[in-house]
């Protein structure tokens, strides 16, 4: 009796995950088009991967409304019942891998259908201005942070060539100067700066700003330093380290910097986000992860976008300033290769060269044009582009967006030197 009452329970569940599957996968199909066609992206223009991108939405909701389908059943027999019979993912260290490792799957998903449609360079750059980078910028000064390799190396590169003046703040002081090193003897600038800073460490930063402050100008912060640890790991002073540095590091260093921006001429912040933080919602609940099983995929997701909240802020605030945050594409970094190993592994072959990845950032620095657009937006591929997907449900309300600057503003004045 209590087999068949199994087995027909277990049917009447097939028949409901295999509905959902249909129809998510229909959703799936229109969503992501339509999404794209709201934001004012070409959708898949050029892009050779295009006659597959159909059917892999369709896998994608199928797998993904499976998934759903799970979460919706929460007795232990039932779970017994549908981890034997669907098998979602291969991990045998939880009592239940299917419901610790689903996040996963959407955070990997999201990145693999923005890789996509993202990677484009070649098809997007045959819309860019190249007068736009032909310009001199000698006399001005630039600071980029994680600038001794990834994206923030090139982008140093870049600028060096162009007669910058860089200062570049690395937490790790040996492949500082080897990067300094390479950059140098590549461009032949020999106005490079190396500021070693942890920007984990938010009354290093404060002390560092106030020092810089005194000695130099600035004309344009590059906010690039990125962290993604995958277990929740605490600084010395008891804050969770990805938020640390993603996300108070970047509010403390900039914030403390705004004066010396603000004398100069054109001056100008960038902010390296990441299309991750499109599948986030601000929450301003729980900053530090305290309160949720703690993947550093979701939370480096969460801070982008919290960085992104920033931005606009930072925008409707300081009117003699052009504040901008970017998405570089999925670019091969070290970064990529050493916090998401397994999407590296997926992707390696579709990923932007590391140039590639940072001309948004250059062209944001140094670019006349740049500075015409309206200071705030989120930029891919030197194009303004949505920072919410159609239906996403990630829109935050101003008072939580408030709540978060005034959190911030809290937390880093209980660091800053007295």
């Amino acid at each position: 009796m209590a087999a068949g009452l199994e087995k027909a329970c277990h049917r009447c569940i097939s028949k409901i995950a295999s509905n959902a599957c249909f129809i998510f996968g229909l959703l799936a199909f229109l969503a992501l088009p339509l999404s794209m066609a709201f934001t004012g992206m070409k959708f898949l223009e050029d892009c050779p991967l295009q006659p597959l991108i159909p059917l892999y939405l369709l896998v994608g909701g199928v797998v993904g409304s499976v998934k759903v389908t799970l979460l919706l059943y929460d007795s232990t027999r039932m779970r017994q019942l549908l981890s034997k019979s669907v098998v979602i993912d291969d991990d045998d260290d939880d009592e239940y891998p299917w419901r610790q490792n689903a996040h996963k799957y959407y955070i990997h998903l999201t990145l693999s259908l923005f890789l996509f449609i993202w990677s484009g360079y070649d098809s997007a750059s045959k819309h860019f201005v190249p007068a736009d980078l032909e310009v001199n910028v000698t006399g001005r000064s630039f600071m980029i942070t994680g600038a001794n390799s990834g994206i923030g190396k090139a982008t140093a590169t870049e600028i060096a060539k162009r007669g910058g003046t860089l200062h570049l703040v690395c937490r790790n002081k040996e492949r500082a100067e080897e990067a300094k090193r390479e950059i140098t003897t590549e461009t032949g600038n020999q106005n490079i700066f190396l500021h070693i800073l942890d920007m984990s460490n938010p009354k290093g930063i404060w002390e560092f700003a106030e020092k810089f402050k005194a000695e130099h100008k600035l004309n344009v912060l590059i906010n690039n330093a990125g962290c993604m640890v995958n277990k929740r790991e605490l600084t010395e002073d008891g804050l969770e380290k990805n938020f640390a540095t993603n996300t108070l590091g970047t509010y403390i260093l900039t914030t403390a910097l705004l004066p010396l921006l603000e004398k100069e001429d054109d001056p100008r912040v960038i902010i390296v986000s990441s299309g991750g933080m499109l599948v986030q919602k601000l929450d301003v609940s729980d900053l530090q992860s305290e309160n949720i099983t703690f993947d550093g995929t979701m939370v480096y997701a969460q801070n982008k976008r919290q960085q992104v909240v920033l931005t606009e802020q930072w925008a409707k605030v300081h009117k003699n300033i052009h504040f901008s945050a970017m998405h570089p594409g999925w670019a091969d970094t070290p970064a990529v290769r050493s916090a998401m190993p397994e999407f590296y592994e997926k992707m390696k072959n579709k990923l932007r060269t590391e140039a590639q990845g940072a001309d948004t950032v250059v062209w944001l620095a140094v670019s006349p044009a740049a500075a015409k657009q309206t200071s705030g937006l989120f930029f891919q591929d030197r194009q303004p582009v949505s920072t919410h997907l159609l239906l996403a449900r990630t829109y935050s309300s101003p008072e939580e967006e408030e709540k978060l600057i005034k959190t911030l503003e809290e937390l880093s004045q209980k660091f800053k030197p007295t």
